[in-house]
């Protein structure tokens, strides 16, 4: 295994949102219907942990397992998006209304690693990729 780069959690809703009309609270951020990406298909994770240290839960209405696709479903809904802040610069390409907001709770930052089967350690067309993807980590998106 190795250690790619680590990122956080920020908040995405469209640009209007009510959740932007006041300080953003653990109150006010669990109050709006929520997506969870997961490719396991679960609601719950690391955020629901914090909120549950604040006495408050959110509701997940949507589940995807992919923050692009998910983004998507943001302009036009009250919906909030957690996401990976690594890829705020190239959702922002895609020159959606949306607004990137801090998670009011604490967060743990994320380690993305990538892991092989110890078969491929000198594999030189594997190791290739794996250099490769170490140096892609490296690069602000």
């Amino acid at each position: 295994m190795q250690s790619l780069f680590n990122t956080y959690f920020v908040g995405l809703a469209r640009v209007g949102h009510p959740i932007f009309d006041a300080p953003i609270t653990p109150e006010r951020f669990a109050a709006y219907p929520q997506i969870s990406v997961s490719r396991r298909g679960r609601a719950n994770g690391p955020i629901d942990v914090a909120l549950a240290n604040h006495k408050v839960e959110r509701r997940v209405a949507l589940i995807t397992t992919s923050f692009h696709s998910a983004m998507f479903s943001l302009p036009d809904s009250d919906l909030i998006l957690p996401i990976p802040a690594n890829i705020l610069n190239s959702v922002q390409r895609l020159k959606l209304p949306l607004r990137s907001f801090e998670i009011p709770v604490p967060l743990e930052k994320v380690n993305v690693m990538q892991a092989w089967h110890p078969r491929f350690d000198n594999d030189p067309a594997h190791r290739w990729l794996r250099q490769t993807l170490k140096a892609c980590g490296r690069i602000d998106p």
